[in-house]
């Protein structure tokens, strides 16, 4: 399993979880694979990376055996979906690394007090089942 395409997200924060949703909805390929940072999975995927994963506010990307994280993360699952959000991934890339994950890390800091947050992870249709770790 570690070599297959995996999101690791804030599993109650609702905007994560709407982008889980997008992304689910924009991978036709179906090689995406997730789990939220609070899982088993996570924890055990994470303990010999030298990650803290308590901290809840870094989206990270695992593909081809390298982890991503915050914007790179980003640019690197945009590249995998269906339609426009190539292009949008791309433009990021142009923007110095400091900057976007600057971006990142301010939106980050807010999300909770913008779209709110769960008490719990997201449940998941029939068919999702296989690709949540």
């Amino acid at each position: 399993m570690h070599n297959n395409k995996i999101v690791f997200f804030d599993g109650v924060c609702n905007f994560c979880n709407s982008t889980v949703n997008y992304i689910w909805d924009h991978n036709s390929k179906r090689d995406i694979y997730f789990s939220s940072l609070q899982s088993d999975f996570s924890k055990e995927f994470f303990k010999d990376k030298k990650v803290d994963i308590s901290d809840l506010s870094t989206i990270y990307f695992f593909e081809d055996n390298v982890l991503y994280k915050k914007s790179d993360a980003i640019f690197k699952i945009s590249q995998n979906l269906d339609g426009k959000l190539k292009f949008f991934g791309k433009f990021l890339k142009l923007l110095p690394k400091a900057l976007r994950d600057w971006g990142y890390t301010v939106f980050s800091r807010n999300r909770y007090r913008m779209f709110g947050q769960s008490n719990t992870c997201r449940l998941l249709k029939p068919e999702e089942k296989a690709y949540f770790l």
